[in-house]
């Protein structure tokens, strides 16, 4: 893929406009995200079943909280296959429990299940439909009239009411504190996968581990050094996560360069790393024998960084021991990725997963992927108590938690 393909042109800005426009956010409250989940999983594949299962036992999630679905085994579906086995049923069954309510003209007017959680095995993207004619693409810019997306970011549309398959939508939790109890166009979408099932799997363990103790170890911040004026805000927000990653007391490396993290540089104990813009993993996180610290929250900017588990960033990292990682499965334009800023602040500040991660999205029924336990809140409790927890158990990496404490003494001016 080209490394011009990323553009903050003035089509997006027109459509951030546009769609902030159309619909604006409601107020926020906290929910029990355990009694407002459904478990998604492939029924022809044993290991999504199997791990679906796996998953509800771990965080306690009851029975009734499944579906399993007869979808295709295979990365990339049709819309037809996409609106038939995975759209639809989940609709079916959301409506038949009584979690999704919609009046006689089609508006939701009740949604009690607001996360959806995709297992290894579910298809990643919806392919592109060139035979698709919707009369409202036509209002769109030339670049949005697409209709190819990631089936995480499109099942996120599901509570609206006949949302067109071209284009974004805007995503009415952007830049929210919270996920509103009274959401009704929006799901939030996420999934365990990777290369391979084991990995999947072994997305929750890490989740659960590091919830005992609190994510520990380094943050990597990978800006270009660019002076393009469409390049400058994938910096600019990198920086600023940096910012509120050390305020926050993580010790901090924050590169200025042009080309990624090079191979012989020391990158170690890898917590949180945010970076772009390579196609493939490279430079020291591609090292032999690397590993991220377990727990640790990747996020890299590419338009095909998550095309599949394979390839790209998202899958490689998470083989590589990471917990957690956000990627595209097609070109998603620079001014519609997640914003690194948003979401590593609301992870500091104690979000889960999910809710970081679309909170810093801007729109839905796009490209991107959330891929991780959803419910993973790296960090669960404030430094002080961190420090108190570890010390009190005599952690082997209690140091850790005693260097953050020391940074947030520093940042006080003590």
């Amino acid at each position: 893929m080209p490394s011009r393909r990323l553009p903050l042109s003035s089509a997006v800005l027109w459509l951030a406009s546009y769609l902030l426009a159309v619909w604006p956010g409601p107020a926020s409250g906290e929910e029990d995200w355990i009694q407002h989940l459904l478990v998604v999983a492939n029924k022809g594949v044993p290991e999504s079943v199997e791990l679906a299962h796996y998953y509800m036992e771990r965080r306690g999630i009851a029975t009734n909280r499944v579906l399993l679905l007869d979808c295709p085994q295979k990365l990339e579906i049709t819309r037809q296959e996409y609106n038939e086995t995975l759209r639809k049923p989940i609709e079916r069954h959301l409506q038949s429990r009584g979690w999704l309510e919609r009046d006689i003209a089609g508006t939701t007017v009740r949604n009690d299940c607001w996360l959806l959680v995709l297992c290894w095995g579910m298809p990643l993207k919806i392919a592109p439909d060139p035979g698709l004619k919707e009369p409202a693409a036509e209002r769109l810019p030339p670049l949005f009239r697409r209709n190819e997306a990631a089936v995480d970011s499109e099942l996120a549309a599901l509570p609206a009411h006949d949302p067109p398959a071209s284009g974004p939508l805007n995503n009415q939790f952007f830049r929210m504190q919270l996920f509103p109890a009274s959401s009704r166009r929006v799901m939030l979408v996420a999934r365990l996968d990777g290369p391979n099932a084991a990995v999947a799997r072994a997305l929750v363990d890490r989740a659960l581990a590091v919830e005992t103790t609190g994510l520990l170890g380094r943050g990597y911040f990978d800006c270009r050094g660019t002076k393009e004026p469409g390049y400058l805000p994938a910096d600019e927000r990198l920086r600023a996560a940096c910012q509120a990653a050390r305020r926050a007391g993580i010790e901090c490396v924050l590169d200025e360069n042009e080309p990624v993290f090079p191979t012989a540089f020391p990158m170690t104990e890898v917590g949180l790393y945010a970076g772009w813009y390579s196609a493939e993993l490279t430079g020291a996180i591609a090292r032999p024998g690397f590993r991220f610290r377990p727990g640790a929250i990747t996020y890299h900017i590419h338009s095909y960084s998550a095309t599949s588990m394979t390839t790209g960033w998202v899958g490689p990292c998470l083989a590589r021991g990471a917990a957690a990682g956000i990627g595209n499965s097609y070109e998603p334009y620079l001014g519609l990725v997640l914003d690194p800023q948003i979401f590593f602040e609301r992870l500091l500040a104690g979000k889960s997963f999910v809710e970081s991660a679309y909170a810093a999205t801007p729109a839905i029924s796009w490209q991107q992927t959330v891929v991780g336990d959803p419910l993973y809140r790296p960090f669960p409790f404030a430094a002080d108590e961190q420090t108190e927890r570890l010390e009190a158990s005599q952690h082997p990496q209690r140091a850790w938690a005693f260097l953050r404490k020391a940074n947030l003494l520093v940042n006080n001016g003590r």
